[in-house]
């Protein structure tokens, strides 16, 4: 017991001095995942992301189809954005599989079925061709692949989810065993994961990037279970927060779970007892930008207990987006929107997650 204790305390002693030496500034930046525009480092976003990962705004960045070349080109971008920063940047991307894929074969990733056709074959082989794709991503300058979705097949017409062939099924177990072969498979290839979409977008009638969607009487508990499961399995990297609006979760009755802090303080981390590393879906999607502003949606999301805000773009931005993303931060804390401590919290987080990678 006093082994575990000296332990304990050791550990958090560390993370208390890694906050008190890093600045208010350094903190926030590890907060910022944005994206950018362009194939190379001859345009000006990808310009000023680079900028802006040295400046320390910026943690982390997420790579879109239009962002994806060659082999080559998608290496020389991932070793200049990761070298221009002395701390480990997470380098995102979305590759579940089949329709959600932003490397196609042709430009040299492995094929990868979608999750409703690889419950056609066994978790073994399920994990072989996880495996494959975390491999070749990694091999490219990849950290983190946001997969899987561990939601649950239950509204058959989905437009989002079940249409797409991306859920594993209606059952909790069968979900949460093949998004353990993914999660597995990807650690064992040095990459990050993140389930999504909390609290569930299986159930929804609408899509979340096209505008407000309400699961209100669709939502069911059981959605609930994927999380529950792979939480007590230890497969849990990141929790990724969906803009689906449930009322049941929702601080006053009108935000979406990603910004309610009933949702992922009080839902995800206190019921589920999740203590990972929580990011928002992106921020630039429908449900969000037809709602709410930019600046509310991203003070919201922190108070709610997210750590890692996304943003793929921002048309009202003035300036690059990394830095004006961490500008809306530092105002928040600067003018008490958003506590000192709340900052700390999250970047704790964050480098205990980083501390995973080699």
């Amino acid at each position: 017991m006093k082994i575990l204790k000296l332990i304990f305390i050791t550990i958090f002693c560390t993370i208390f001095t890694i906050a008190n030496a890093a600045s208010l500034d350094a903190m926030i930046g590890q907060m910022v995942l944005v994206g950018f525009q362009g194939k190379d480092l001859n345009s000006k976003s990808a310009q000023a992301l680079v900028k802006d990962v040295k400046a320390g705004k910026v943690g982390g960045v997420l790579f879109l189809g239009h962002n994806v070349g060659s082999k080559k080109q998608v290496l020389s971008l991932t070793n200049a954005i990761q070298s221009a920063s002395s701390n480990k940047i997470l380098i995102t991307i979305d590759q579940e599989g089949g329709r959600v894929r932003r490397i196609k074969e042709a430009d040299g990733a492995p094929f990868l079925a979608s999750a409703k056709q690889m419950t056609q074959v066994n978790q073994q082989l399920a994990h072989e061709k996880y495996y494959d794709t975390a491999f070749y991503l990694n091999s490219i300058g990849f950290n983190v692949n946001f997969g899987p979705v561990v939601d649950l097949e239950i509204n058959k017409n989905n437009p989002v989810i079940a249409k797409l062939n991306r859920s594993y099924g209606a059952n909790p177990l069968v979900v949460s065993q093949y998004a353990y072969m993914f999660v597995n498979a990807h650690r064992q290839a040095n990459m990050l994961t993140a389930l999504k979409h909390f609290p569930g977008h299986g159930s929804s009638a609408k899509d979340s990037h096209k505008g407000f969607v309400n699961i209100s009487k669709t939502w069911q508990a059981i959605e609930l279970d994927p999380y529950k499961q792979l939480i007590i399995w230890d497969a849990a990297d990141m929790v990724m927060a969906a803009h689906v609006f449930l009322d049941k979760m929702s601080d006053d009755g009108k935000v979406p779970t990603s910004l309610s802090h009933k949702a992922i303080t009080g839902v995800l981390r206190g019921e589920l007892k999740f203590k990972g590393v929580v990011v928002s879906d992106d921020m630039a999607m429908g449900a969000i930008t037809r709602n709410f502003t930019s600046k509310v949606a991203i003070i919201k999301s922190i108070n709610a207990g997210t750590d890692l805000v996304m943003m793929s773009f921002n048309k009202d931005k003035v300036g690059s987006l990394g830095a004006w993303v961490h500008g809306v931060i530092k105002h928040a804390v600067a003018n008490g929107q958003i506590k000192q401590q709340t900052i700390v919290n999250a970047y704790n987080r964050i480098q205990i997650l980083k501390a995973k990678l080699p």
